[in-house]
């Protein structure tokens, strides 16, 4: 299914790439961006049934170290579709000027040649043997040379940057993108079969979660025996059938469970007493039931939890026989399930008592600080002067930190959107979710970053071209982008760790009085957050950085072709650049939207709440 997805969706962004219409236009990209979600859903989908399976069989990838699920090999090919629509959103008018009527006409091979590339992503086959059909076209390449050569503008910069995307698609390197992000191996660490065994052992977060299962269900029979010796064993049912091993909204799960317990348990008292004088019919009202408890399940106000409950609510009272009267087996099973509830949540509690608003806060800080991390690293890759199997490391490292940290972020943030707030502030929920969406699209664009370097690297050393020369003619454009950006998302770590901004005042009245002064009378240098003056004049500056480095590229011996894709890695490599000063400009005003929200009387100024975070903690 998600191969046909991937497939609607590349016809949708073709299709508006080429087009001469910008309503036409907005209408194919409004489409895909639907398609897109469902396509999110299938990944995580799959995500989920490979986790399942790790309770079937052990996972033993480092017998073969090539070797990728199915989720991850369509994750990788997902990042080039993202990259499409990030392109396409950035265009302000179609026809864009770029694509010419030569490449127009071009486009409908293309879209057949990544078509059949998708269609062999489902094999299980090595990704080195999957086979690609011809695209070496003399009449191809001339097309596409037109517009690699001639970056005249900013609005040049999305094409360049949808045609690598496409040319990420339409050859091998997706199928090798997560490996280009993963530190260095050896060889004998690649099949060290001592290192495999010691994969296999239980991690300390599987102990921590079979000790918490073990307690929670001890706790939950002990008290059910108490309450009633015949039926004490329903209470631990009721937390056994949907344990998880990632973390989960406590209370909505749990409230969910007893939602669904109820619900079955009641219509499956009144299809008894329908059915009485029938009993050999008696379990056919589970057919209709199982297929609206299938509903359940995929809802959102119940879940999974809630679906699989109301169905063995249902099941145990029309698959019973000699338990005694129906309605008194049915209170029995709600009150066991209520027992064995408040036991779920007692011990989920004692063992993650931190609540999911705070630690998002947490993640968000430490977010914004990974990111700063990789954007300092971008400057010093462009000083590498080793082979390209070893450049970048520290950047891809730092991108594999973030990617990590993120996820975590979402995770805290889903759970906080639908968990309770009790007598604490309501969780801004508008305002992470959309820090969430810049910092998914960040992540993307730095992994566009590390592929166009790598892949600049690479054919710098195919072709005997020296990568100091293009290094020495960006650095210029670089470094402001690294500096403004750097000490924008310094400043928005700092922020975002503080709790209350009345309450950091008070804490510097008490610690001294002197830095509060020298704070008001700007004795304390703010940091410089980005405008977005800013981006115009850097993305302009960097623009003729790139022109000059094209021209040298081209004015130096070697392949045509090489020299062509040389050019279209510039081109994507400058469009992530202006992309990700305009997504640090997004969370700039998000995160004043955030604390003004959850400081409505005090007046918000980032550079200066950065500035009392600094004297704080010297």
């Amino acid at each position: 299914m998600y191969v046909e997805n991937a497939t609607e969706r590349l016809d949708f962004y073709l299709d508006a790439f080429s087009s001469g219409d910008s309503a036409a236009a907005s209408d194919l990209i409004a489409k895909a961006k639907f398609s897109s979600r469902t396509g999110d859903r299938l990944l995580h989908s799959m995500k989920d049934n490979e986790e399942g399976m790790l309770w079937e069989r052990p996972d033993i990838r480092f017998l073969r170290p090539n070797y990728m699920h199915l989720a991850e090999r369509f994750q990788e090919m997902e990042l080039p579709l993202r990259g499409m629509e990030l392109a396409l959103n950035s265009c302000s008018s179609f026809p864009i000027p770029a694509i010419d009527r030569e490449l127009r006409s071009f486009l409908p091979h293309q879209k057949l040649v990544i078509g059949q590339k998708l269609e062999q992503a489902k094999s299980f086959a090595p990704c080195a043997a999957m086979t690609t059909p011809d695209t070496k076209d003399d009449s191809i390449k001339k097309s596409l040379r037109a517009i690699r050569t001639v970056p005249g503008s900013l609005e040049d910069l999305s094409a360049l940057f949808f045609l690598f995307c496409m040319e990420l698609l339409q050859c091998d390197l997706p199928m090798t993108l997560t490996r280009t992000l993963l530190p260095a191996m050896d060889e004998k660490q690649k099949f060290d079969i001592k290192h495999g065994i010691v994969k296999l052992k239980p991690s300390s977060k599987n102990l921590v979660f079979a000790f918490k299962c073990s307690i929670s269900l001890g706790l939950a029979v002990l008290l059910g025996l108490m309450y009633s010796r015949e039926n004490g064993y329903w209470s631990g049912l009721t937390i056994a059938i949907s344990f998880v091993t990632e973390r989960q909204p406590t209370f909505t799960v749990a409230n969910a469970r007893g939602q669904g317990t109820a619900m079955g348990s009641v219509y499956g008292i009144l299809c008894f007493f329908i059915f009485e004088r029938f009993m050999d019919l008696r379990l056919l009202p589970l057919l209709p039931w199982i297929v609206f408890a299938s509903f359940l399940r995929h809802s959102r106000m119940y879940g999974q939890a809630g679906g699989i409950s109301a169905v063995i609510g249902a099941l145990l009272i029309l698959g019973r026989k000699n338990y005694g009267a129906p309605p008194d087996f049915a209170i029995t099973r709600i009150t066991e399930a209520t027992i064995g509830l408040i036991c779920f949540i007692l011990v989920e509690i004692l063992f993650e008592p931190a609540r999911a608003a705070t630690l998002a806060r947490i993640e968000l800080s430490r977010s914004f600080g990974e990111a700063r991390e990789c954007i300092k690293c971008i400057v010093p890759c462009h000083k590498e002067k080793d082979l390209p199997g070893s450049a970048f490391q520290e950047f891809r490292e730092r991108l594999i930190h973030l990617k990590a940290r993120v996820s975590r972020y979402e995770t805290y943030t889903r759970e906080a959107e639908i968990e309770p707030n009790f007598w604490f502030c309501p969780f801004p929920a508008s305002c992470y979710l959309t820090l969430l969406e810049s910092f998914s699209r960040a992540t993307d664009l730095l992994q566009f970053l590390a592929i166009q370097m790598d892949t600049l690297k690479h054919l710098c050393w195919s072709i005997g071209f020296p990568w100091k020369d293009i290094a020495d003619l960006l650095k210029d454009g670089v470094e402001p982008f690294t500096e403004r950006v750097g000490s924008t998302l310094e400043c928005l770590e700092k922020v975002t760790s503080i709790k209350n901004l009345i309450e950091i005042d008070k804490e510097l009245q008490k610690k001294t009085k002197t830095k509060l002064h020298d704070i008001e009378m700007g004795a304390l240098s703010p940091p410089y957050c980005i405008a977005k003056e800013d981006v115009d004049k850097i993305s302009n500056s960097f623009l003729r950085q790139l022109n000059g480095a094209i021209q040298c590229i081209y004015a130096d011996e070697g392949e045509e072709e090489v020299k062509s894709q040389m050019a279209l890695s510039l081109g994507g490599l400058g469009f992530c650049i202006d992309s990700l000063m305009k997504e640090t400009i997004v969370m700039k005003d998000t995160v004043k939207e955030l604390i003004t929200r959850q400081n409505p009387s005090c007046h918000v100024n980032l550079c200066e709440i950065s500035c009392k975070v600094d004297a704080l903690r010297s």
